[in-house]
């Protein structure tokens, strides 16, 4: 069955460690004769045809900011000019630099392919692995999910795979326009799945065994810490609020009967 993998990716050089990682599963990805299709927004085109020479299907970023090229990514993912002289796929999952994941993605997909959800939402086994504030930072905003919608996922993970029929609803998901802040909208897989649900959509989540990459987490423990420690505490702050304003909008969880 054809699946696709999405990614979107920036970095300064090809040396840069999740540049590596993004290699790493590229090429995992090859093994699985899964298509990876990835948007890159990086000023050195040396990386994207990195990403090309390991069999990837890469598209040069067009509109600036994290939400944009994800909507971008999605797009190309779900258009049939990406896959010449073939069926789209019928699968697909939006990752980041995790590596570890790509073993799972068959998890993930399972519940698609049987037709019980069209998306499914990964939830980790164990938190172990990732770096300590991180742990702390993502349960407290995945609570804050658990309280809006009432489902006990994981959407600060970050993997989510979904079917074709809701693909091109990745790609028209504009948080914005429910009062989300343009920061929290950035994470457009966390807030999709929601707007499906409202849809009408199955959505459903699988838990996996997934590790933390080490190399990135002594780096982000050691030189990148005060910049990480930042970015985890914006991202608890605004997606916990995003997830309230996102569901009180479409009136669902708790805010059904609004």
């Amino acid at each position: 069955m054809d699946t696709a993998i999405c990614m979107t990716t920036y970095y300064e050089t090809r040396r840069d460690t999740r540049c590596v990682l993004t290699h790493q599963i590229i090429e995992e990805a090859m093994s699985l004769n899964s298509d990876i299709v990835i948007v890159d927004g990086s000023r050195d085109p040396a990386i994207a045809d990195s990403f090309r020479e390991r069999g990837a299907i890469v598209f040069p970023q067009q509109e600036r900011g994290m939400a944009a090229s994800r909507r971008e990514v999605f797009s190309h993912a779900g258009n049939y000019l990406t896959y010449p002289n073939r069926a789209l796929p019928f699968c697909y999952v939006w990752m980041e630099e995790k590596p570890d994941l790509v073993r799972s993605i068959p998890l993930l997909f399972a519940p698609l392919i049987a037709g019980e959800a069209d998306i499914v939402i990964a939830k980790r086994l164990s938190m172990e692995t990732w770096p300590t504030f991180q742990q702390e930072s993502e349960a407290r905003a995945n609570a804050a999910y658990r309280d809006a919608i009432g489902w006990d996922y994981d959407p600060m993970f970050g993997p989510v795979a979904f079917t074709q029929r809701v693909v091109l609803l990745f790609a028209s998901c504009y948080p914005t326009l429910w009062g989300v802040s343009a920061y929290a909208a950035g994470y457009i897989q966390h807030f999709a799945p929601l707007y499906a649900y409202y849809e009408g959509y199955g959505v459903t989540s699988v838990a996996v065994d997934c590790s933390y990459p080490e190399i990135q987490r002594q780096e982000e423990e050691t030189t990148l810490v005060g910049e990480m420690l930042e970015k985890r505490r914006q991202q608890m702050e605004e997606l916990s609020q995003g997830y309230h304003i996102a569901c009180r909008h479409l009136r669902i969880g708790k805010y059904r009967n609004a």
